[in-house]
């Protein structure tokens, strides 16, 4: 039993440190709005990080899967936006144009693959290992809109 206090407690302490650091690298990223056009690599490593860091959080093996993976989705949701803005910047108006429609397409097909994810077949693991995999799936959906908007940069 102590081990696993240790353990959660050891968790939560990560968790809430990977906030503060998706706070603080939020800020740092939209108070600069050249930054994301000039280090698109830092961008891509931040994502990569993230999924490894969610890894890490499930691997621990406590059962708080759903917040591991609900970090995970707002850092890839956090660097969407981030890379959005650098584009509206870095685009021609007209550019910009077709960009907007384009996510707008993209923002309907995302709402409707969430619902999907709802819909999703019990796994047999349990309630909160499949809502964590849905989350988990919506995180990884997200990531590779981040990671084509990065390939604009």
């Amino acid at each position: 039993m102590p081990d696993e206090y240790y353990t959660t407690r050891r968790l939560a302490k990560t968790v809430e440190t990977m906030k503060h650091v998706l706070i603080a690298f939020t800020i740092v990223l939209i108070s600069q709005h050249g930054f994301a056009q000039t280090n698109r690599a830092g961008l891509r490593r931040y994502v990569n990080s993230a999924e490894k860091n969610c890894q890490a959080c499930v691997d621990a093996g406590t059962n708080n899967f759903i917040t591991c993976e609900k970090t995970f989705y707002r850092q890839m949701d956090s660097v969407l936006n981030v890379a959005y803005r650098a584009l509206k910047h870095k685009l021609t108006p007209l550019y910009f144009e077709n960009l907007k429609a384009d996510q707008k397409n993209w923002l309907a097909k995302r709402d409707r693959y969430f619902l999907e994810q709802q819909h999703i077949e019990e796994s047999g693991a349990g309630p909160e290992a499949d809502q964590a995999l849905a989350i988990h799936n919506e995180a990884l959906f997200v990531k590779d809109r981040v990671l084509y908007l990065l390939a604009k940069l």
